[in-house]
């Protein structure tokens, strides 16, 4: 069994379900049944159709703004649906991330359940978070279900008015006031769609219920807003046409035919045109309202219905029996879809088995008459332009061959014969020409490609950019194919589905520029027909099946002398000898990037000749390390760039060289340089004009890597050591100072066991969490710099202040390199306090791994240096983490003894944290061994400490801890409550552990009431949690738990499988109360299964653990020598 801390907050992991409880459980109509996990939960209501509100209780709940009002709308506009983490990135941050999105988004999750009070709404689930809602929770839902109620309804009078109650439930543009670009192109256009289609289908029954006159107005507003939508247009001129204004009506269908031509180079579609004729030829109006009804013409929604009703079919079956979308049954049938496809309606006439006259019928009011024109197609052309100075690559130009001998096969066999679906891969360096050649070539063959061509940027490879989502990508594609937004599905799997078979009977030309990898490619390939489909990457993407690759190298030299010469202008080379210019290319490498900008510094100075670039070249040469010979020119044309600069711009760039982490910001770049702020920004901008800095996300600055490699070796040049060495102390102390800030706003209970550092200028810091998030991996950076340089002071400073952030943020592995460094730098200088609290350090890190016998070793050495250099603090740590271990061990005696000395040196100094340490481990032994009152009493201690000092993760810890005590008891009430609070805490804090430790009590809670759906999320989220912080003790629980929820469940199979897993790691973990717990897991299931030997064997192995110990139960309920042996004894006489 896992004990306390971070370990630990395990050591109230009560564990108390078994499938025999020794006390009766609650029953289901209960009040603790019918508490979730709050004992009162008001009502709350979302508005998405406008601006973004939300109401409690009837109350109007101010919603924050900024990242909290992003996740909340996108949530919200896929309700009921688990949003994957990577798409809420993408509208949180748009193309520009943080560093670690993940963790970032968790900790938003965490901010918009507190402040709104939503736990209960926003959900984790396997597939990312949802927001789980009724109808009567969020307009948008109740906007959709009465849309639904309205195409089931019986009557044109009882549809409109469900659809006027539908429509009217908008109040403005959807998410207004909500900030994302991203949501408003990605998520919002889907339901403005369903919106505009609703308002199609209510005036369609307006006009037909004979309201002509009043909705002129209206849908002149409508052509207005959507000048492209031809149904506006359509239902206007027949609104005109009605009342009797007949040039109006005439001059409608002039204005939008002008449009058309105008903006789409199209007519308009046969509806308008056949509207228009009849107008002219003062036919009656298509569906005028009759006094007779025996005199109207049935329509096709009417004859599906009639005819499925008559056949005896729901719409599910007739989908079915024609093998069509049920969706488009009920759009048929409602009217909203009025241009069904020819197959599609053929298939329908088979399934209702019509007869010839109602075939006739049929085709009349479905329009599949030969005369009746098809309807029209999109064909995109979304090529860039060519590349102007393209030249060479004839090798590999050839290498597509086989694009162009398909094109020319599909061409000769006509459409029908163009089956094949044409794969190539294009890959090489970055600089080398990959777009150039892919839009080169797709411009030679797209005039055989006659329904048009895709272009789409990946941002495979693209800095500051993650890579494009393929669900993004898919919608996109679609829309540019003329899918409607509300027809194209959520899931990855449907799009591409629905993407395959739009291209099935197209032939296309698509090129997928800038791919990260095989898996974001795959989806975006057609499945069959005559396409043929080019791909960019910087890697070789072997593993499309089928594709051809071809790979860039550097140009031959005739082809870069005549890149350079048709960049540069023939004039600027006229009179230059091959050998100058061949000379020239070749000190570019022949890589085109390098090339294209040599070109471009020529052109920009008339005075310069060619031969004049070539002698500059030689003359600033300076070959970086890390590159290879065919990269070195890169540097030189870096090094033009270079001595452009004035003399603040030069220094600037040479100094930002040095730094050792991988952007920065304007604050550290002032203390790098030693300049003002405002004058380090004004120095970082004027580097990003001239394109030798990069600005990934707003106020964060860095190097491309090439640049950085440059701008280093400049500096190493031209700036005196001590000039460097002084450069980069400032810059450390900067971070350290900085980092000191940081932990003493958030953990301020803790800055006396901090060292400082007198050096260094406080930055501004609005938010010292979001502050730590963004520089944590440079903070990591320079100390490992900082260890390889002999800046022993701010490896030991950084080491120690940023213990606690690493330690709560579960960065284990992190955490221990850097406390290693820091015992090195110490035990080279012989520094005994630096090297006794990176010990300690060290040894609170592989305790959390559950390293314990290394944990134990590194607490044992610090604790001597500790007494001998008279560190009390130090030995109180020592000693507290000695405490520990032997708890974790199910050692409770030598526990108890260290913990005392801890709890009586802490007292004794005054140590506040270290006293709540103690106290807070003091409970569990006291627990343990079944004195709960003095357990109760430790904690409360604990408890009222830590609130004193602002103590959050020990207040979590002794939360977490009363709740167990309570759940011992059978006071679910009370336990329910602290395990609430200790969750809530933990997640606000950003405290991983705690979050660990509160979620598996309220798994265990669940689980104890029946709850088994909760308790199984509870477990899953731990499951998660767990293993992205590398915790295996939590892994056990998460296992040992879903095993229990299995065998509860009669999958005994699948408990047995989880009981074994959890066997092998407590044994790995050397817990052997844990290992009697999956002992007991087996033996419970081995015995469901009728296997009473291998039952008995467990049992017996889990008294014999009890046994050694020499205690007779385990935290786990059920798991004591009296349960286990009254199981025995039931195998005995069964």
């Amino acid at each position: 069994m896992c004990t306390d801390r971070e370990q630990g907050d395990r050591t109230f992991a009560g564990h108390l379900r078994c499938p025999l409880p020794a006390r009766p459980v609650k029953a289901k109509g209960s009040p603790h049944m019918r508490r979730n996990d709050r004992a009162v939960v008001k009502p709350v209501r979302f508005s998405v159709l406008g601006p973004l509100s939300m109401a409690r209780d009837g109350a109007k709940v101010p919603v924050p703004g900024g990242k909290i009002r992003i996740l909340l709308a996108a949530l919200l506009l896929r309700p009921n649906q688990a949003v994957p983490p990577d798409q809420l990135a993408g509208r949180l941050w748009g193309p520009n991330p943080p560093r670690n999105p993940r963790r970032v988004l968790q900790t938003n999750i965490v901010r918009l359940r507190q402040s709104l009070g939503l736990s209960e709404v926003i959900r984790t689930e396997p597939g990312g978070y949802l927001a789980r809602l009724e109808p009567g929770q969020l307009d948008l839902l109740e906007f959709q279900r009465l849309v639904q109620q309205a195409a089931d309804a019986r009557t044109p009078e009882l549809e409109r008015r469900l659809l006027h109650e539908a429509l009217a439930l908008w109040n403005g543009p959807l998410c207004a006031d909500v900030e994302s670009d991203a949501l408003h192109q990605i998520d919002v256009p889907p339901l403005v769609e369903q919106r505009l289609h609703t308002i199609e289908r209510r005036l369609d029954l307006d006009l037909r219920l004979g309201a002509s006159a009043a909705l002129v107005p209206e849908l002149r507003a409508l052509t207005s807003d959507h000048p492209l939508r031809e149904r506006f247009w359509a239902q206007l001129m027949t609104a005109l046409h009605r009342i009797g204004r007949h040039s109006e009506a005439l001059d409608t269908y002039r204005t939008v035919s002008r449009l058309l031509k105008e903006e789409l180079g199209i007519d308009p579609n046969h509806e308008l045109r056949e509207l228009h004729q009849r107008i002219l030829t003062q036919q009656r109006p298509i569906d005028e309202p009759r006094d007779d009804p025996a005199d109207a013409e049935p329509g096709l929604s009417t004859l599906l219905r009639a005819w499925r009703e008559r056949a005896l079919l729901t719409q599910a079956q007739l989908a079915e029996r024609t093998g069509l979308n049920v969706r488009t049954i009920r759009r048929l049938e409602t009217g909203e879809l009025h241009r069904p496809r020819n197959a599609s309606m053929e298939l329908l006439a088979q399934a209702l088995d019509l007869s010839p006259a109602e075939l006739s019928v049929w085709a009349q009011a479905t329009g599949t008459s030969p005369q009746a024109p098809p309807p029209m197609r999109v064909t995109p052309r979304q090529l860039p332009a060519d590349v102007g100075t393209f030249v060479g690559r004839t090798r590999e130009l050839a290498g597509l061959g086989e694009v162009e001998d398909t094109a020319d096969a599909a061409d000769r066999d006509g459409r029908e014969g163009a089956t094949t679906v044409v794969i190539s891969a294009i890959d090489g360096m970055a600089g080398v020409g990959k777009t150039a050649l892919a839009v080169h070539a797709a411009h030679r063959i797209a005039p055989r490609f006659p329904d048009g061509n895709l272009f789409v940027d990946l941002h495979g490879f693209t800095r500051g950019m993650a890579p494009a989502d393929p669900a993004d990508t898919l919608a996109r594609l679609l829309a540019a194919l003329g899918v409607p937004g509300e027809s194209i599905p959520q899931r990855l799997d449907d799009r591409a589905a629905l993407y395959r078979s739009v291209l099935a009977e197209r032939r296309m030309l698509i090129v997928l520029d800038n791919a990260a990898d095989e898996a974001q490619v795959r989806p975006l390939l057609p499945g069959a027909g005559g396409c043929l489909v080019l791909v960019t990457s910087r890697r070789r993407l072997v593993g499309l099946d089928g594709a051809s690759v071809v790979s860039l190298d550097v140009l031959a030299i005739e082809d870069a002398i005549a890149l350079f010469t048709a960049t540069a202008g023939q004039e600027r080379v006229a009179g230059e000898s091959r050998d100058a210019l061949e000379e020239l290319v070749r000190r570019c490498g022949l890589l085109p990037l390098a090339i294209r900008l040599a070109a471009a510094r020529l052109k920009a100075h008339p005075s310069w000749t060619a031969q004049h670039l070539m002698e500059r070249f030689e003359q600033h040469r300076h070959r970086l390390e890390e590159l290879q010979t065919g990269e070195r020119s890169v540097a030189a044309a870096l090094d033009l760039s270079y001595r452009e600069l004035d003399l603040d711009e030069r220094r600037a760039y040479r100094l930002l060289g040095l730094n050792p982490g991988g952007d920065l910001a304007p604050d550290a770049a002032a203390a790098l340089l030693d300049t003002s702020l405002a004058q380090a920004t004004d120095l970082l901008d004027r580097l990003l004009e001239v394109h030798l800095q990069q600005e990934p996300v707003p106020g964060r600055y860095r190097f491309h890597d090439l640049i950085r490699a440059h701008a280093a070796e400049r500096a190493g040049a031209e700036e005196p050591e001590p000039d460097r060495h002084a450069a980069l102390t400032r810059l450390l102390d900067h971070y350290s100072h900085a980092a000191s800030e940081a932990m003493d706003r958030l953990y301020p209970y803790e800055a006396d066991m901090r060292p400082r550092l007198d050096r260094g200028r406080a930055p501004a810091m609005p938010d010292a969490a979001d502050w730590l998030e963004s520089e944590l991996a440079n903070l990591l950076s320079l100390a490992r710099f900082a260890a390889e340089h002999g800046f022993r002071d701010h490896v030991r400073h950084l080491s120690a202040t940023l213990h606690r952030c690493l330690r709560t943020r579960g960065r284990y592995a992190e955490a221990e390199t850097l406390h290693e460094r820091a015992l090195a730098a110490a035990r080279a200088t012989g520094d005994r306090a630096g090297a006794m609290e990176a010990l300690i350090g060290l040894a609170e890190i592989r305790y959390m791994l559950s390293r314990n016998d290394a944990a134990l070793a590194d607490h044992s050495a610090a604790l001597v240096l500790a007494r001998a250099i008279g560190d009390r603090a130090g030995e109180l740590r020592a000693l507290n983490g000695i405490g520990l271990v032997h708890l974790s061990r199910d050692d409770y005696g030598p526990a108890a003894d260290h913990l005392t000395q801890a709890l009586g040196i802490a007292r004794e100094i005054g140590h506040r944290t270290g006293e709540l340490d103690a106290l807070i481990a003091s409970g569990h032994v006291d627990r343990v061994m079944g004195e709960h009152q003095q357990s109760i009493d430790h904690l409360r201690q604990a408890l009222g400490i830590a609130r004193s000092i602002g103590h959050h993760t020990t207040e979590a810890r002794a939360l977490t801890g009363l709740g167990y005590i309570h759940l011992a008891r059978d006071e679910l009430e009370p336990a329910a409550d602290y395990f609430v609070r200790a969750r809530d805490l933990a997640g606000r804090t950003g405290y991983r552990v705690g979050e660990l430790s509160s979620l598996t009590a309220l798994g265990e809670l669940h689980q104890l009431q029946g709850r088994h759906e909760q308790a199984r999320d509870c477990y899953q989220q731990v499951a998660d949690l767990a293993r992205e912080i590398g915790s295996r003790n939590w892994q056990f629980e998460a296992i040992h738990g879903m095993g229990r929820l299995h065998h509860e469940h009669g999958d005994h199979e699948q408990a047995l499988d989880d009981h074994r897993q959890a066997l092998d790691l407590a044994a790995e973990l050397d817990h052997p109360s844990d290992q009697a717990r999956a002992h007991d897991g087996l033996a419970h299931a081995c015995a469901a299964l009728g296997r009473p030997d291998e039952a008995r064997g467990h049992w017996t192995e889990a008294l014999t653990i009890l046994a050694k110990l020499g205690i007779d139960h385990t935290d786990e309920r059920g798991v004591d020598a009296a349960s286990i042996s009254a199981h025995l004894a039931g195998l005995a006489h069964p």
